[in-house]
């Protein structure tokens, strides 16, 4: 009997010098029909974070006539909760004065694969986290938490074997690149990752989207970001044989699934194009330290989703300081400048034309930048009719709260469903507002209230990923060191911290 050809997702295109290069599921080439794909699927863990805050809640949360629902998860913590629907005004569709964008971006189905989550606590005051929202708190120029350092989340989860049950294909476990404030990093993981042994220590990540795409699709750049190969023929030149041969080579190739190849091949052709035409034809700043324009910005959204698409990486971790938003703002904005800007804007959170003018427009950059990486990644699928954000958890978050350095509420998004482990489309309030009014430190402060920590968001990503809490919880229930300051602990009614390892209330 004549063995026929199968095809997968990880199949790969070979050129000129062994040279491959992956290409997307093509499911007219698979013979087994899929009856219920998405818990079979690959997952994809990715977060983007900035520094600072210093956002108002009213400017970025959902006014509270959304919270229509009201739920207590135990006697005396009652939590809101409501669906997230956005008004049209001008264009653009909004949910607050922050979460806006053209309703050509922001659309009915996007902010249905949203939430916004309040009430979500470090439970600690800690400046300067650049590694804590993803759960190492142990270095940082102020303030180290008590307790042994843990790696972050997206480590966690790249070496795990419940979450990589297969490397084939897959050329970094984990993909970083950052240019966070004062230039710390926001990854930690054991110095021996394949025994967990050693030192937790900063990975470094790969900056830039020149070197970005060639650690992921060129011939490949050291962990620590080297210097980029000479120049070299274009990657789809380098497949095109190859390409037009499964293309009109294979008959159960479907006609969708020959548009679908197509435009991949087209997307990495004229994303590499660029890249290599700013690389020869600049050499001001904006090129030279390319993650300070929104163009880049919006470059490595799409080598990040394209990599993910291909197998070469299922983890990214995305750190973006507000000075590089802040850049795209326009000649009218108030003047401002990267050295400045952590005294003269972060910390003048209270003042309304600072506000209005710089740290408002500010974060809706920041947003819009993460509504274009969810967007690439709902066009891309990874089975019929399911996307790559559907299959995906894309967690988004800052440093602190609308007050400089303090730790309440941080502001948290989420796009994707995690192949079903998260429900979107809700703005939740986790805030217990039957606590006492909180403050920390000597600021004169707004009225505050506690709600559920940050560990359990944490935890709560780690399971949607499938990894098992043997690999995360160390110090209790919930993601790795649950340290809480005395006072924090005191606001918390009783049995909190138990359900710390559980899903969040309402998405989990």
């Amino acid at each position: 009997m004549k063995k026929q050809n199968t095809i997968n997702r990880r199949q790969l295109l070979r050129g000129l010098g062994g040279f491959t290069l992956g290409i997307p599921f093509l499911p007219s080439l698979v013979r087994t029909a899929f009856a219920n794909p998405t818990p079979s699927l690959p997952k994809y863990f990715l977060s983007y974070t900035t520094p600072h805050g210093g956002i108002w809640d009213t400017n970025w949360y959902p006014p509270d006539t959304a919270l229509t629902n009201t739920t207590q998860i135990l006697p005396g913590h009652v939590i809101r909760s409501g669906p997230l629907v956005p008004t049209v005004s001008g264009g653009n569709a909004v949910l607050s004065p922050v979460l806006q964008a053209a309703s050509t971006k922001l659309t009915t189905r996007l902010a249905g694969k949203l939430n916004v989550l309040r009430g979500l606590d470090f439970g600690f005051q800690y400046g300067h986290h650049p590694a804590g929202h993803l759960g190492h708190y142990a270095t940082g120029p102020q303030q180290p938490v008590p307790g042994n350092p843990t790696p972050t989340a997206d480590q966690v989860i790249a070496y795990s074997s419940s979450f990589y049950s297969n490397l084939n294909g897959v050329r970094r476990r984990s993909i970083e690149t950052t240019s966070y404030w004062n230039g710390y990093s926001v990854a930690y993981y054991w110095s021996n990752p394949t025994t967990k042994s050693g030192t937790i220590q900063a990975t470094t990540p790969v900056n830039g989207p020149t070197k970005l795409f060639t650690a992921l699709f060129g011939t490949g750049v050291p962990p620590g970001g080297g210097t980029p190969p000479a120049p070299r023929p274009l990657i789809v030149d380098r497949v095109r044989e190859n390409y037009r041969s499964l293309r009109e080579g294979d008959r159960r190739l479907s006609q969708e699934d020959k548009v679908r190849l197509d435009e991949h091949l087209a997307r990495l052709d004229e994303l590499e194009r660029e890249l290599l035409a700013a690389q020869a034809g600049s050499s001001n700043a904006a090129c030279t330290n390319p993650s300070m324009t929104g163009t880049n910005l919006q470059q490595i959204n799409s080598i990040i989703a394209m990599a993910m698409m291909c197998g070469y990486t299922r983890v990214a971790n995305i750190g973006m300081q507000n000075e590089t938003f802040a850049a795209q703002l326009p000649p009218s904005a108030p003047s401002w400048s990267p050295a400045t800007w952590h005294n003269n804007v972060a910390h003048q959170w209270r003042d309304p034309t600072v506000q209005a003018g710089l740290i408002v427009p500010t974060w809706q950059i920041y947003f819009q930048t993460v509504l274009d990486l969810a967007q690439k990644l709902d066009s891309m699928q990874v089975s019929p009719g399911v996307t790559l954000l559907e299959q995906a958890l894309l967690l988004v978050t800052s440093e602190c709260e609308e007050v400089t350095h303090q730790s309440l509420s941080i502001p948290v998004l989420t796009f994707g469903n995690a192949g079903g482990a998260i429900k979107s489309g809700f703005y939740a309030d986790y805030r217990n507002l039957a606590t006492t009014a909180l403050g920390q430190g000597s600021q004169s402060l707004p009225t505050k209230h506690s709600g559920l920590t940050w560990s359990r968001l944490l935890a709560t990503a780690c399971k949607a990923m499938g990894v098992p809490k043997s690999e995360y919880e160390t110090t209790g229930p919930g993601y790795g060191n649950t340290y809480l300051s005395s006072s924090y602990a005191a606001t918390q009614v009783a049995g909190t911290q138990s359900q710390n390892g559980d899903p969040l209330p309402i998405i989990g």
